[in-house]
């Protein structure tokens, strides 16, 4: 019989995407190598607990089937119909409100008539083998499944916590199911202190021995390198054969292979009968071996390359799925909502402030286009320099961050967003307005600048963007000059730096994460003098402590995030002398821009990015320079929904106000929450009409616990807030058309409900039977039907994977896959044709067709499209602009 193989997740390190895909066990069909079995597995529950149906059958005939209390995550059938597989009984964990479920690991073998010859319960072992936090305790993930009746063997391969190898084989006889032992994989002969993990693992047809593709790292000085090895092995863990290729992955980015659950460029390597072969990158050519029987040889084998095949295109298989057309909108106008005119002030769009030392304020600002600008007030509100700076190689979107020295002159840091683009930095002279280079400063990304009141500079920041073990901080002379720099000194656990301090004469103190958040203060000569547990010096558990800022007399404070109250005041020696959340007089709070900072005459002042705020002793804000809450228009809008008479609705994204607006932009109504309705004016809001014009919208905050919604009615007036229950992580809220029936999209499941709020249906699973993981956004149809954007629930790879549409009464019409993962920020639906927005492209998916379309507008926009809309009859499509609420309209797509 030949050997039938299913690569399982991914390998030594294991990626959040193949956990979080691993979390959750979708129907499957398991074929034998020559097509003749079949093995169907339905799973009761979406994290494996409890039982499956199953059906075998033998060209198309059923075997057997029926229920067996325990589901199979993998499963592999022979041409004898015996199946080997593995269960977590108890389940694995999954998030939402399906519950959490654990248990061991347990190993099973079905005859072919569907009797259970194999029931091993894996106790955990204390830690020997690895579980990526899918699994409970020490409880080992598996990594892969092999069953060949012609060597009479099942093997099961988990990854081990430490030792000289990365994986363990469990060794079982097929035909009878008895567990013959258990064996450490032989790497291959690599240098000392090598790290490798398989990519893939396959037994080669017609023969019982198993090719392993590994990817090795080796850091040794002219080693290696980051390399390919090629690997033969009996099904009893016996090493045969071995080849290492040089450095066949230099050329590729490192991050791909640890956080990649895909092979590198594609499938590199292939397997035929008795022969394989591998698709070097580094050589472009394809290196072909045979495997043949030889009684001298050792264990009966002999390997022999063949050929080598120049092929200078190789290159990553493209992805199978549809390649998308690009097309042409119609481009219909623009309409512009707008509430009244706003105030003209120099002081608006503030993501960062600073005092300095003269006691002035000071802030970069965005201005039209890509340019920046520096502005300078009084603590009267008196503009003293409003004035452009020219800093080159700015990208779109690249936000510097600056500092003032002490001096006069302030740093100024862009950081590098594109793969090995230089971080830059450049002296800024505000009186004159000169941009002078500083040359040689910093590698990666940096996260925050600070003053140290002599013309030098302190930076917290990472050699490498995204890789917490690296983060540093750096200390630099008033000419620029690297005087000491802290790297991870102890944080290779994947603990990271999240903010700084500095306290002049003092040094630095600095929020550490390292699983625990840590207070850590390092000297002048950057020598670490003291390190406490937050929660344990502050008495309290802490929310997110996101910010360190100077205080008074030498102290500093402590932002909170989301935490009560949300900041800290703390004198030199970091005793606590006060706290307090701030707000407007009339209750409201905000989102807080560059924290609390202290001027030199002890008042405190923060921001909301709209203005400067001063606060009073008890954080209440007694003085605004710029524009209040109420006196912006309508800046910012924070959701939007177009109901069924083309009345187009607006959370303002500042006030959190409701301002409704006819098809051409003209303002009908206001509607007004209290001031202390929601705890900040931030976050992604959400807002939908019923059929009866009621509006329900939140502002993206408050939503833990139970999500709730502040209605208003037709007349805008507030109502107060409504919840429905279904989920206690997240709900979206979508009407059907003209009704009161809504639907309401939970985390990782689907809700629809009657005019009584009563559920009627509730959905787990995409129309193809899998299960939906993770919701992320949706828009219903004229017809109240629905279409929805899924992802994989993964903490670390956030993007959406396929669009899922549902009849009216929740039927499963079709899953379609989206031409890339990727996240979008809304998508809309007129019951046949769905539009999602992605990096200001919209992607466009029919339900009867295959072949995705593509629309790229070429009307000019400041920052782009933060949403995508549609009239009530489906005729136009619209586009909402970053920048300022205007509205670009284009013919919907035919």
């Amino acid at each position: 019989m030949r050997v039938i193989r299913f690569l399982v997740g991914f390998a030594f390190f294991a990626s959040t995407a193949g956990v979080a895909r691993a979390q959750f066990l979708n129907p499957e069909t398991y074929t034998s190598d020559s097509g003749e079995y079949e093995l169907s597995v339905s799973p009761s529950a979406p994290n494996g607990k409890g039982p499956s149906r199953y059906q075998l059958t033998h060209l198309g005939e059923e075997v057997w089937s029926g229920g067996r209390p325990f589901s199979l995550w993998q499963a592999r059938v022979t041409d004898d119909g015996f199946v080997g597989g593995y269960a977590y009984e108890g389940g694995v964990f999954s998030g939402g409100h399906h519950g959490t479920g654990y248990s061991d690991l347990t190993v099973f073998m079905l005859d072919s008539k569907g009797e259970v010859l194999l029931r091993d319960p894996i106790r955990n072992h204390e830690g020997e083998y690895r579980s990526w936090g899918m699994t409970p305790g020490n409880c080992p993930a598996v990594f892969d499944i092999w069953l060949d009746d012609s060597a009479d063997r099942f093997v099961v391969c988990v990854p081990l916590t430490d030792g000289d190898s990365p994986y363990a084989w469990w060794i079982y006889q097929a035909s009878n199911g008895v567990h013959l032992f258990d064996v450490p994989l032989a790497t291959p002969s690599l240098p000392e202190d090598s790290l490798c993990r398989q990519v893939n693992a396959e037994i080669v047809p017609g023969t019982s021995l198993m090719m392993i593709h590994w990817y090795v790292r080796d850091k040794s000085e002219n080693g290696l390198g980051r390399t390919a090895a090629l690997e033969l092995v009996s099904l009893d863990g016996i090493p045969l054969w071995e080849q290492v290729l040089p450095r066949e992955y230099e050329s590729m980015p490192e991050f791909w292979f640890w956080w990649s659950d895909e092979p590198p460029l594609g499938e590199q390597l292939t397997l035929n009968q008795r022969g394989f072969q591998f698709n070097s990158i580094k050589l472009a050519s394809s290196i072909q071996f045979t495997v043949e029987p030889d009684a001298d040889a050792f264990l009966g084998w002999r390997v022999a390359q063949r050929s080598v095949v120049t092929n200078s295109d190789l290159q990553k298989p493209e992805e199978a799925v549809a390649t998308p057309r690009s097309i042409d909108l119609e481009f219909l106008g623009e309409m512009v909502l707008r509430v009244r005119e706003p105030e003209k002030t120099s002081i608006h769009g503030i993501y960062d402030f600073r005092i300095e030392q003269t006691g002035n304020l000071a802030f970069l600002q965005r201005g039209e286009g890509e340019e920046f600008r520096f502005v300078r007030v009084t603590t009267e509100g008196e503009v003293l320099l409003d004035l452009a700076v020219e800093l080159p190689e700015v990208e779109p979107g690249a936000y510097p961050i600056a500092a003032p020295t002490g001096t006069g002159r302030w740093i100024l840091i862009r950081n590098r967003y594109a793969e090995g683009e230089p971080t830059r930095a450049w002296w800024f002279d505000p009186s004159t307005g000169a941009v002078t280079d500083v040359p040689g400063l910093l590698p990666g990304h940096v996260n925050e600048v600070m003053g140290t009141g002599d013309g030098g500079f302190v930076t917290l920041g990472s050699i490498e963007p995204g890789s917490p073990s690296s983060i540093k901080i750096n200390l630099y002379d008033p000419n620029g000059e690297p005087l000491w720099d802290r790297p991870s000194d102890g944080y290779a656990d994947g603990s990271s730096f999240r903010s700084a301090v500095w306290l002049k004469g003092r040094g630095v103190v600095t929020i550490t994460s390292k699983g625990v958040q840590l207070l850590e203060e390092y000297d002048r000569n950057g020598l670490r003098v003291h390190s406490v547990e937050l929660d344990e010096w502050l008495g309290r558990e802490a929310n997110y402590p996101s910010q360190l800022s100077p205080g008074r007399n030498g102290g500093f404070f402590l932002h909170d995030f989301g935490g009560t109250p949300s900041i800290i005041e703390f004198d030199p020696d970091g005793h606590e002398i006060g706290e307090f959340s701030p707000a407007y007089s009339d209750g409201r709070t905000f989102r807080i821009t560059g924290g609390v900072r202290a001027a030199p005459d002890g008042t405190l002042w923060t921001s909301d990015s709209h203005a400067l705020l001063r606060l009073g002793p008890d954080g209440t804000v007694d003085n605004i320079l710029g524009r209040g809450p109420d006196d912006g228009g309508l800046e910012e809008v924070r959701a939007l929904a177009v109901d069924s008479r083309d009345r187009i609705h607006v959370v303002n994204g500042r006030s959190s106000a409701v301002h409704v607006f006819d098809r051409e932009g003209t303002l009908l109504k206001t509607g007004l929450p209290l001031p202390t309705d929601f705890r900040t004016a931030g976050g992604i809001g959400s807002i939908t009409v019923d059929g009866d014009g009621a509006v329900y919208y939140h502002t993206g905050v408050d939503l833990t616990g139970d999500p709730r919604y502040l209605k208003l009615s037709g007349n805008c007036e507030r109502m107060g807030f409504e919840t429905i229950g279904f989920d206690s992580i997240t709900e979206q809220w979508l009407f059907q058309p003209g009704t009161t029936r809504r639907w309401v999209l939970g985390f990782e499941s689907i809700g629809l409900f009657d005019a009584a709020g009563k559920l009627v249906k509730e959905i787990l699973k995409r129309p193809n039977g899998e299960w939906i993981q993770r919701v992320d956004t949706g828009a219903v149809g004229p017809d109240g039907s629905l279409a929805v954007l899924v992802g994989q629930a993964s903490a670390m790879w956030s993007g959406n994977d396929a669009i899922c549409l549902y009849g009216p009464d929740g039927e499963p019409v079709r899953t379609i896959p989206l031409t890339k993962e990727s996240s979008f920020e809304q998508i809309v639906f007129n019951g046949a044709t769905v539009v999602t927005l992605s990096d200001d492209v919209l992607h466009i998916y029919r339900e009867d067709s295959d072949q995705p379309l593509v629309f790229e507008p070429e009307e000019p926009t400041e920052t782009g499209f933060q949403g995508v809309f549609r009239s009530a009859d489906a005729d136009e499509l619209w586009l909402l602009t970053w920048s300022h609420p205007v509205v670009k309209r284009y013919a919907w797509p035919e």
